[in-house]
């Protein structure tokens, strides 16, 4: 008897995660990956990387966390990321590990190239929810977003 009650409410937890699941909202891509433009084609080139080895790590519209000094970060959830191999296994395990002292998830310092074509150094992190986890541009992140003109396309 205590086995069915026991198995009932776990059908019934399974069958609410189901509906929740129907339920969620699938965030589609904004609109068809546009090409890069020369410019930036250049300055990557300039910088050492191969035009071949540039991947796009996801195109979304800016909410207002990504744009509030509150927050002061962009987030990047990581199932809308397109190129899942952005990173190398090891940046990966980077950012899984923790600062022993802070125990702070660890962080990779990058360059950034702005729509200005102008380098910022930037901090990427990884932060793990309960059922989702964001990549997370730190630091100077409201800088760039000041600085874009609200004409150009991110």
């Amino acid at each position: 008897m205590e086995r069915n009650k026991t198995q009932t409410l776990l059908d019934d937890k399974q069958s609410k995660w189901e509906d929740r699941e129907k339920n969620r909202r699938k965030i589609k891509p904004i609109i068809d990956t546009p090409g890069l433009p020369d410019e930036l084609k250049e300055k990557i080139s300039r910088m050492g990387v191969q035009i071949s080895q540039v991947k796009l790590v996801i195109q979304k519209a800016l909410y207002g966390t990504d744009l509030s000094y509150q927050h002061m970060r962009l987030s990047i959830p990581v199932n809308q990321v397109v190129s899942k191999d952005f990173l190398t296994p090891q940046k990966k395990m980077v950012l899984e590990t923790r600062d022993i002292v802070s125990n702070k998830k660890s962080k990779i310092q990058f360059n950034l190239i702005e729509p200005s074509l102008e380098q910022t150094k930037i901090h990427l992190t990884k932060w793990d929810m309960n059922e989702s986890s964001n990549y997370v541009l730190l630091n100077d992140w409201m800088q760039v977003a000041e600085g874009t003109n609200s004409s150009l396309e991110w």
